[in-house]
């Protein structure tokens, strides 16, 4: 009786413990995340002195937006690796995002240009369209001035800017199919039963 009684027990707690791993499982979230990563180089030249026509140049990156597939988007990181080398006189360099500038640098000279910012998740990342960077640089007078582009005086060897975006994202898991969140439920049920007849046999024996 005594082997029985412990038996039924194991049962019980086992069971419970089964259905209660199950759930923990069925709902537990992963962080996780995706990321691409665009070059670009940009840069002028005017042949003539330092009151010459000026030198601008940009470009559009376009990234993909955010597969929903994957799961909930939770926030968005922005980095920039790039420099500038600028003869003449000062230059700006500037990333937008619809509009709205994440990075800006104004240098005369040669000078890194990095930078990083976390965003918001957003219907502007998870929609259908493309999300569209914009990249400017403006030198006003320069004789030459290039952002990676290699173009300003000294020649020097130039690597090309990098635009990284990364989706952050709960990534939810599933049950295991093994044991399938409604048969914990059943597990759980019958260890219920074993601890009631475990309490009824004791009542009886009294």
């Amino acid at each position: 009786m005594s082997q029985t009684k412990t038996s039924i027990k194991k049962t019980a707690f086992l069971a419970s413990a089964a259905c209660l791993a199950a759930s923990t499982f069925a709902n537990s979230a992963l962080a996780a995340s995706v990321f691409e990563t665009q070059s670009f180089s940009l840069g002028c030249e005017s042949l003539g002195d330092a009151s010459g026509p000026g030198c601008t140049d940009s470009v559009a990156l376009s990234f993909a937006s955010f597969d929903t597939s994957l799961g909930t988007l939770s926030g968005v990181d922005i980095e920039l690796d790039s420099f500038f080398d600028v003869f003449g006189a000062n230059a700006t360099a500037t990333v937008s995002l619809a509009g709205s500038v994440l990075f800006s640098a104004t240098t005369f000279f040669f000078d890194e240009f990095d930078g990083f910012q976390s965003l918001l998740a957003g219907s502007a990342f998870t929609g259908p369209n493309p999300v569209v960077f914009d990249l400017a640089l403006d030198a006003g007078s320069a004789n030459t001035s290039s952002w990676n582009g290699g173009l300003a005086l000294p020649p020097f060897d130039a690597s090309p800017g990098l635009l990284t975006v990364t989706y952050i994202f709960d990534d939810t898991i599933d049950p295991p199919s093994e044991v399938p969140l409604p048969a914990s439920f059943g597990f759980l049920a019958v260890g219920l039963a074993g601890l009631g007849l475990t309490k009824r046999r004791r009542r009886t024996k009294t």
